[in-house]
C-alpha cells in the first residue's frame, strides 16, 4: 500500500467517523426532542382535563347556596325529620338537574350515613373518600370518586352546619360522561375513560373510532403511543385519573389522526437519510479526486527516479 493510498483510507475514515458522530448526536438530539414533545403532550392534556373537571366542580360548589341557606331543611336535619329532609332535597335535585348543574344529590349525616339520595336511592354508610375527608376537615371538597354504586363521579362535597355546629354533608356530583365531552370539544381527538381493569367505561359522544383500537401496549399510567395503520398514522395517550388523594382510579385515553404531520416528518427523515449519503459518496470521490490530482507530481517523480534506476535515461 503506497503513501497515497493510506493517506485516503485515513482521511475517508475521518469523513464517516464525523459522519457516525454527527448522525448519533442528531439521533440523540431528536430523541430528546420527542420526550419532552411526549412530556408537553402529557401535561397539556392532564391540565386541560383539571380545568374542566375544575370548572364543573366550581360550577357545583356555586349552587351550594341552594342547601346551605334552605333553613326548613337544615331544621329537618337537626330534628331528625328525615321525610323533610328528603322532600327538600328532592325538590333541589330536580331544580338543578333541570338546569345541568348536577346529576346526583346526597345529603350525609357525619358519621356518613345517608339521610337522602338521588335519583338513585342509596342507603348505609358512604365509602367516598372524599365525603370522609370533608366531615374531618370541615370545609367544601372537590374530586373523582366513585360512588357506591360503582360509578365514577365529580364530586363536590360542602358541609351543612345548623347554629354553627355540623350536621350533615351534601354531596353534589356529575357522570364523567359530561366531563369526557366537553374534553372531546377542547381537545378535538376521539376520547375514553378506561377503568382499572383497562375495560372502557365511558366513550366520547363524537368519537369516530371504537375502543377496540386501543394498542395494549399503550402505558396506562401516562404515555404516549403512535400506531401506523396502513398508510395512517394515530396518536394514542394515556393519562391517569386521580381523586382527591392522588390515588388512580381510571385512565383517560385520547386518539388522534396525525397522519398529515408524521407523513411529513417521515418524508423529512427519508430526505436527511438520502443527503447524508449523498454527502458522503460525494466526499468520498471528492477525496480520491483530490489526492490523485496532489500526488500526481508526486507520482511522476517517482515513476521518472523509478525509470531513471532501470536504466533508462531517454
Amino acid at each position: 500500500m503506497n503513501i497515497r493510498t493510506k493517506i485516503t483510507a485515513v482521511a475517508v475514515a475521518v469523513v464517516f467517523a464525523v459522519a457516525a458522530i454527527l448522525i448519533t448526536a442528531g439521533y440523540r438530539s431528536q430523541s430528546a426532542a420527542e420526550a419532552r414533545y411526549v412530556t408537553e403532550v402529557l401535561s397539556g392534556k392532564r391540565q386541560l382535563w383539571a380545568q374542566i373537571a375544575g370548572r364543573l366542580q366550581e360550577q357545583m360548589a356555586s349552587q351550594a347556596k341552594a342547601l346551605t341557606r334552605d333553613s326548613v331543611a337544615l331544621k329537618a336535619i337537626r330534628k331528625g325529620d328525615l321525610a323533610v329532609v328528603r322532600e327538600q332535597a328532592a325538590t333541589t335535585h330536580n331544580m338543578l338537574s333541570g338546569d345541568g348543574t348536577l346529576e346526583r344529590l346526597q345529603i350525609l349525616v357525619v358519621v356518613g350515613k345517608y339521610i337522602a339520595a338521588f335519583p338513585e336511592l342509596l342507603s348505609g354508610v358512604t365509602g367516598k373518600t372524599l365525603v370522609h375527608q370533608v366531615i374531618s376537615a370541615s370545609k367544601v371538597g372537590f374530586g373523582i370518586n366513585r360512588d357506591d354504586d360503582g360509578s365514577l363521579q365529580a364530586i363536590t362535597a360542602f358541609p351543612l352546619y345548623v347554629r354553627g355546629k355540623l350536621r350533615a354533608v351534601a354531596v353534589y356530583s356529575q357522570g364523567l360522561q359530561r366531563l369526557l365531552d366537553n374534553f372531546q370539544a377542547s381537545d378535538g381527538s376521539d376520547v375514553f375513560v378506561l377503568g382499572q381493569d383497562a375495560r372502557q367505561t365511558h366513550a366520547g359522544t363524537d368519537n369516530q373510532i371504537g375502543s377496540t383500537s386501543i394498542p395494549e401496549s399503550l402505558e396506562v399510567a401516562g404515555g404516549m403511543e403512535v400506531v401506523k395503520q396502513d398508510s395512517a398514522y394515530r396518536v394514542y395517550v394515556a393519562v391517569p385519573i386521580a381523586d382527591e388523594q392522588g390515588n388512580t382510579v381510571a385512565t383517560l385515553v385520547t386518539s388522534q389522526d396525525q397522519t398529515a404531520t408524521y407523513s411529513v416528518q417521515a418524508t423529512s427523515t427519508y430526505t436527511s437519510i438520502v443527503l447524508v449519503v449523498l454527502v458522503l459518496v460525494c466526499s468520498v470521490v471528492g477525496l480520491f479526486w483530490y489526492f490523485r490530482k496532489v500526488f500526481q507530481p508526486i507520482d511522476n517523480a517517482i515513476r521518472c527516479m523509478t525509470e531513471i534506476a532501470g536504466g533508462h535515461l531517454d
